[in-house]
């Protein structure tokens, strides 16, 4: 019996394999084919099965008839597996997917192996890794917070906390470490009344916090709260009842001392201190280039001192230490350093030799102590880079925590002591700090967001503002060793937390090596791990005592800072965002050895010989299963606000600029500017020049005036300094001006006639000339006419431009090719060119597609009875369900609620061509209260009893005079200054992105209705040509993947926008100079703006290695966008501005608030593309090489050449 066949006859529930026939689902293989999901059972044998499922079988390693793997279902990229029920005769079973794969080899094999090491045993109800044992089980009620109370079954093992649903479809489950668990306590009591109000109530260190609701009968909840706080908090279990036993026992107790994962790489091997310090170039071309350190030297040696951890039992064994300073010396100094923590080096840069050193405060005290052995020791510090004549001292604290340390005997480098230092206070605020914010953090994003004033919470939590002081502090570090070439000691109290943040930091910025995957793990083992992070203090790891007044999340700021980091520099970091994610995951869930003890001592004894360092895999299942269509975006991210700063400054920042006058992001900007290098106004065919004034004077906002030559053109304004070498340039489209005026200027001496331009790409620029009037005169109103031309009686530049260009964009969209695209006409729907003269509607296109049995005249009765004749058309039909989008204007109801016969049939025809629905959707883009407003006018909309089949939605979005506003609000919070301190709320008082957020969110919900619903929809605003287009746009960009080509959105926009009558000239003023006009409004820009933001829309033999983990599978965390930029230092824009909220990490657990697209699995696609065409470009290399060779062979006796290599990256 074939394959296929035993499948029906033994699985009556075969649709547990697959979803429900006539489900569309493109094939996860990508294998092109559209429609995958068919009955498995109609087909007779395995030949006959469509190609995707030729690719399912193929793509899980099937070999038949041994054994068939067969995917199921996926919530995630490779996670823990999800489940599905499914029935063999009478006997339950498990589908898994995701991770699992369902073995079948004639009966149902004994158990299966997943791909992550978890175990499934016959009539086993959750996963197991190698290890793991189940301790108990029960029914609970999971108060999940996005879709209510869950029936499930818990299930606790010595590792994790597992609930899967019993009645859900698919079945939700919720998989939680036990590590990750702070907080254990019980909800009501005995005698309480209420449903679900007895249970228990469980608070996560990841965010998240969880709620089960048991039966009050017989304390059934005691079982299971002991179970739980026995393996979740090993540390504080009572274990008395076991006599004596060691501490080293008790640790034992986590998972990782359990765990029986095999790797195929020892992570525990991964960093060597020796290898790491004594780290050389690599030679080999085909590896990228790396920063050397090459220790030892002739200035710095490696001491054993530490050998047995007496010196200083937090620090690692093996420590760097100027060549010139004894071991006796270190002792000295040890004793008048906090814990012993003596300055020690942490890297060394490879040319100049300039040094990051790390230690403790030194112990002055109150009355000033000193220690001649430590001020010498920092003097040989400072002489083993013979460039610098002081040493640099980041003091990562507070000057005013530094101050109160000394009454506690800490203190800091006072300049009497270190007169060859210089001493910088950073201004980090302490660990109860952080740990306040995080809580704060965690209030506004669990179990919801607040997104009506999300920017002015999140910057309540005051998160991302420590996040920008730790990374200005870390930029500090970099700089002053790169460009500055000065030896730099960093510490902080005791030298664990802040120093630790800075140090490795900087390290990131300044050396690509720990920028690969491997140098990362480097980094975290020798900056935090070795050098003695309190990861079981900060973290708790298996202390019940949540309290705990040392637990902060320091090492999760560092790894925050990386991300953003990494999202500055996208091409800079090996390894992607499911990396760091992973990590984080794996600080807390103990599977692994690599994060727990405070420091390498301990780590050393006890953990090395009994855990695994491999980094655990991602856990990707949510914890609750969110079904349904598409999610509302939050438009929580303020990144469109920096992309308008950004390309303020890079037009303007153009020329050269005193290095101590300008940032370094600006003179990257002025650097790459080719206008600079121009003699004369660069012109386009067509344009001519009108003036040129040589004595005029640009007043920069970042750089102050800057004298130049001004040439202005029938299009643009040109300024160009004569000062500067290479010159500065500023180049302004005169379309771009939205207003100009003569202005007085002062402190500029001759220069004190000013003119002040005020543009519609948010900057405003100022003019300054010499008193002589006339000047000034000629430069005005010549500025006016050429950029208002339609107020002087010129016609714009567009009519006189004259470039060629190989491609005519006139033609790119052709309407009944596009209709004819979509399957127009057909039954249901005609092409109709009842408008060709325009007669029907002026403002509409000429070619419309109305419902085939619809006559002429009854568009021209309904076209009366809409506002501007703007008739119900259609936008777009769904290939399959022919639900369709139609836009219009308001109907002319008014206040009499005037009605139309023709309008309502109408309506019904439209509703009657998509069969499967019986309800038409109304989406009226405006707020209820102005559409009464609008029918005391004389418009209005539709209403329930003229239309009884329709149902109609207000979308409550703005109309065009409150977007205005609010982009002038915007405005002056982002030029010419930014106020960093209060940028969120500053953006959040603007309300721009609860505009977009609200344009998102109706667009979604009209894609959602077509393509979940399958029912046909009508979108409208007033007149149907701001609004309207945004949403109609927006869900056609949704829906139709051609429309998110480069052709498609060129489609999209000529469609939607310019032929139906987007008022184009009057919203944005083309050549008017009445800049007041109550018509303008950034409709457009708002749009661009949605579909951006669409676009946004990762202990050696006791324990197992966190990075034996991650090495074994280095695809799931490899960055394909990575390039290796050798000898570049990073350096972020640590400002609140450029910097986001982690939405992926510290909100991943709302299921409303997770990316639609699948991120991980795409990048996972683009780095098997991208192996592939780095074997092609070797392949040519090779080829390219042959030829040389034999070239070089025919020629005889001619000069021999080497060929140079070519090194290409993908």
């Amino acid at each position: 019996m074939d394959f296929t066949s035993l499948l029906c006859k033994h699985f009556t529930l075969i649709n547990a394999l697959f979803p429900p026939l006539g489900h569309s689902t493109p094939c996860p293989a990508r294998c092109g084919t559209s429609e995958w999901v068919t009955l498995l059972g109609q087909y007779s044998s395995l030949q006959t099965l469509p190609k995707c499922h030729l690719c399912i079988l193929k793509n899980r390693g099937i070999v038949l008839p041994k054994l068939i793997r067969l995917s199921v279902r996926s919530f995630g990229d490779n996670d823990l597996p999800c489940q599905m029920q499914g029935t063999l005769g009478n006997k339950r079973m498990l589908f898994l997917g995701g991770g699992a794969s369902l073995a079948l080899h004639k009966q149902i094999q004994q158990s299966v192996t997943l791909k992550d090491g978890t175990n499934w045993e016959q009539n086993e109800e959750i996963p197991r890794l190698p290890g793991e044992t189940r301790v108990t089980d029960k029914d609970v009620i999971y108060m999940c917070p996005f879709n209510g109370p869950v029936k499930g079954r818990v299930y606790i093992t010595n590792y994790r906390l597992y609930l899967r649903s019993v009645e859900n479809d698919p079945v939700v489950v919720l998989n939680v470490p036990l590590g990750v668990i702070s907080r254990i306590e019980k909800m009501g009591g005995a005698s309480s009344r209420g449903e679900n109000s007895y249970g228990l109530d469980i608070t996560c260190k990841d965010m998240r916090n969880l709620r089960f609701a048991l039966k009050q009968e017989g304390h059934s909840r005691r079982d299971i709260f002991e179970v739980l706080t026995k393996y979740a908090f090993p540390q504080s279990h009572n274990l008395s009842k076991f006599g004596v036993i060691s501490f080293s026992y008790i640790l034992q107790l986590f998972f990782a001392f359990v765990n029986e994962e095999k790797f195929s790489e020892n992570g525990w091997m991964v960093y060597n201190p020796m290898s790491e310090y004594r780290r050389q170039p690599k030679t080999c071309a085909a590896e990228p280039c790396v920063a050397f350190q090459g220790l030892p030297n002739e200035r710095w040696r490696v001491t054993f001192i530490n050998e047995h951890y007496g010196l200083c039992d937090t620090y690692p064994s093996l420590l760097v230490v100027p060549y010139n300073a004894t071991d006796e010396d270190l002792k000295k100094v040890a004793a008048f350093r906090s814990r012993n923590r003596i300055p020690v080096l942490s890297w060394i840069h490879p040319e100049t030799q300039a040094v990051i050193m790390r230690c403790s405060q030194p112990l002055v005290g109150m009355s000033g102590k000193r220690n001649k052995d430590d001020e010498r020791y920092l003097d040989i510090i400072r002489e083993a880079n013979g460039q610098i004549s002081k040493l640099t001292i980041y003091d990562a604290r507070p000057n005013v925590n530094a101050v109160a340390n000394k009454a506690t005997g800490g203190g800091y480098e006072g300049e009497d002591a270190y007169p060859n230092a210089e001493l910088f206070f950073l201004d980090i605020h302490n660990i109860h700090v952080m740990r306040e914010s995080l809580k704060k953090l965690k209030d506004i994003v669990y179990p919801n967001v607040e997104e009506s004033h999300w920017l002015s919470s999140l910057e309540s939590t005051h998160w991302l503002e420590h996040i920008k002081l730790v990374l200005t502090g870390a930029i500090q570090v970099a700089d002053k060793v790169s460009s500055g070439r000065s030896s730099v000691l960093v510490h902080c109290s005791d030298g664990w937390d802040r120093t630790a943040q800075l140090t490795s930091l900087a390290m990131l910025m300044l050396d690509s090596y720990y920028r690969t995957i491997e140098g990362f793990e480097v980094l975290v083992q020798k900056e935090w791990i070795s050098f003695g992070h309190k990861f079981a203090s900060r973290i708790g790891h298996g202390d019940k005592n949540h309290a705990d007044a040392d637990r902060s999340p320091i090492f999760l700021q560092f790894i925050d800072c990386v991300w953003q980091m990494s999202k500055q520099f996208p091409t800079a970091f090996e390894f992607n965002e499911q990396f760091l994610i992973t990590i984080l995951d794996h600080l807390y869930s103990c599977r692994f050895g690599t994060f727990l003890y405070n420091s390498e001592s301990v780590r050393e004894k006890e953990l090395e010989p009994a855990t695994c360092a491999r980094e655990p895999r991602i856990l990707q299942q949510p914890e609750c299963v969110e079904i349904g269509g598409l999610k509302c975006p939050t438009g929580s991210h303020v990144e469109w606000c920096k992309q308008l700063i950004a390309a303020t400054i890079s037009s303007q920042i153009s020329g050269s600029v005193p290095s101590e006058g300008v940032s370094r992001d600006y003179r990257a900007l002025r650097d790459g500017n080719k206008l600079a290098q121009m003699e004369e106004a660069p012109l386009f065919p067509g344009e001519s020049i009108k003036v040129i004034a040589k004595d005029v004077m640009y007043i920069c906002p970042f750089m102050g005036a800057v004298s130049g030559t001004l040439t202005v053109t029938d299009f643009r304004m040109f300024i160009k300094s004569v000062e500067r070498e290479p010159p500065f340039v500023v180049d302004v489209p005169l379309g771009v001006i939205s207003r100009v005026e003569k202005i007085g200027v002062q402190s500029h001496g001759d220069y004190s006639c000013g003119i002040e331009i005020v543009c519609k790409d948010m900057r405003n620029l100022r003019l300054a000339c010499k008193q002589e009037e006339q000047n000034r005169l000629e430069i005005f109103e010549n500025i006016v006419t050429r950029a208002f031309p339609v107020s002087n009686g010129l016609p714009l530049f567009a009519f006189n431009y004259k470039e060629k260009f190989a491609v005519n964009g006139w033609k790119v969209y052709d309407p009944m090719a596009e209709y004819k695209r979509q399957g127009l006409p057909n039954e249901s729907w005609k092409i109709s060119k009842i408008n060709s003269t325009y007669e029907l509607c002026d403002t509409y296109p000429a070619v419309l597609v109305v419902p085939t049995s619809v006559k002429d005249d009854d568009l021209s009765k309904v076209a009366a009875f809409r506002a501007k004749g703007r008739v119900p058309v259609l936008s777009w039909i769904h290939p399959e369900s022919q639900a369709t989008i139609t836009r219009c204007s308001q109907p002319s109801v008014g206040p009499n609620d005037k009605r139309c016969k023709e309008d309502e049939k109408y309506l019904q025809t439209i509703m009657d061509a998509n069969a499967q629905s019986h309800k038409l959707i109304i989406f009226d883009a405006r707020q209820n209260s102005v559409a009464d407003t609008n029918k005391a006018k004389g418009g209005g909309y539709e209403s329930e009893s003229a239309y009884p089949n329709a149902e109609l939605v207000f979308l409550e979005i703005h109309n065009i005079h409150v977007m205005r506003e609010s982009l002038r609000k915007l405005k002056e919070i982002v030029y010419p200054t930014i106020d960093d301190t209060r940028w969120l709320s500053n953006v959040d008082s603007t309300h721009w992105l609860e505009y977009i957020r609200m344009l998102l969110a109706g667009a979604v919900r009209i894609a959602d209705k077509i393509e979940s619903g399958k029912t046909s929809v009508v979108v409208h605003c007033s007149d149907g040509w701001d609004r309207t287009a945004q949403l109609t746009a927006l869900a056609m960009l949704m829906l139709d993947s051609y429309y998110r080509t480069i052709k498609g959105f060129e489609v999209l926009v000529e469609k939607e926008w310019i032929s139906f009558g987007h008022r184009f000239a009057m919203r944005v003023g083309h050549g008017d100079d009445d800049h007041a006009d109550a018509d303008r409004s950034p409709i457009f820009l708002q749009f661009i703006d949605c579909v951006w933001q669409m676009t946004k829309q990762e202990l050696s033999t006791k324990t197992v290695s966190l990075w034996s983990y991650i090495n074994s599978q280095l695809d799931e965390f490899t960055n394909p966008f990575y390039v290796n930029y050798e000898n570049h230092v990073l350096y972020p824009v640590a400002s609140l501005n450029h910097l986001e909220l982690w939405v992926n990490y510290y909100v991943r657990w709302n299921p409303r608030m997770r990316p639609q697209v699948p991120i991980h699995q795409n990048l996972k696609e683009l780095l098997a593309i991208r192996t592939e065409l780095q074997k092609k470009v070797e392949d040519l290399q090779r080829e390219a090489a042959t030829r040389s060779i034999s070239s070089s062979s025919d020629r005889g006796s001619s000069p021999s050449h080497s060929a140079t290599p070519v090194h290409t990256s993908v």
